[in-house]
């Protein structure tokens, strides 16, 4: 008898179902004025209409406003080659709206739309599936890890001769504890069970993302 330690993985794509289109609102001025405030309020009053409107519409699911905020940014700068460095400061104004779509047409022509204003532009796209839609796929992702797992393990039997293989322990990524069956693992090492989104959107061209999800585990079984 003897025992083989394995790693069952396990991915699955699928495209997203929901969107979530962040709009960064700015201005900025060298001098503190109260103009550069107002200006982001401004705008941050016509992007949150056009977000209030696709939920009114139910293009989009939820959206959301942070408020006007103001701080300084300071850089040293060389004005000439010949010059020496000066310190300037910029007074920035800036807030946001986040909306979270599933009509992914809509969704464009709201992007089009907010990143045409002065002091907007759509900043990211995040990629998601519905919860229901999540969930069914991460327990099909870790049925598959958990075949994936076993399969190795007959294959590993065989090479030595072995018939039987029986599960022992099976631990999630990460959750492996330290014992006579291999060391703790490391919190971050390699993809850990959950959804990853990519997308961004800094040149407007939409794409809808596939959202990606893995699943990883360890198991120890005995020959027979």
């Amino acid at each position: 008898m003897a025992v083989i330690t394995v790693e069952g993985r396990a991915v699955r794509h699928l495209a997203a179902e929901r969107a979530t289109v962040r709009v960064r609102i700015r201005f900025e001025h060298p001098t503190p004025v109260d103009r550069t405030a107002q200006d982001a309020a401004a705008v941050l009053r016509e992007v949150s209409t056009l977000a209030r409107a696709e939920a009114d519409a139910g293009a989009a699911t939820w959206w959301g406003a942070e408020p006007v905020v103001t701080w300084v940014e300071k850089e040293w700068v060389k004005p000439s080659a010949h010059a020496d460095k000066v310190l300037q400061q910029r007074h920035v104004a800036g807030a946001g709206v986040q909306v979270k779509f599933r009509d992914f047409a809509r969704m464009t022509a709201f992007a089009a739309r907010a990143n045409a204003l002065q002091g907007a532009e759509v900043a990211h796209v995040s990629w998601a599936l519905t919860e229901k839609t999540r969930d069914a796929l991460t327990s099909e992702t870790r049925r598959d890890a958990a075949v994936d797992a076993r399969l190795r393990a007959e294959a590993y039997a065989s090479a030595l001769g072995q018939n039987h293989v029986t599960l022992v322990h099976l631990y999630e990524e990460g959750l492996r504890p330290a014992g006579p069956y291999g060391a703790k693992q490391q919190s971050g090492v390699g993809a850990r069970n959950g959804v990853t989104t990519s997308g961004s959107t800094g040149d407007l061209r939409l794409r809808v993302e596939e959202v990606e999800v893995t699943a990883v585990v360890t198991a120890d079984f005995e020959t027979t």
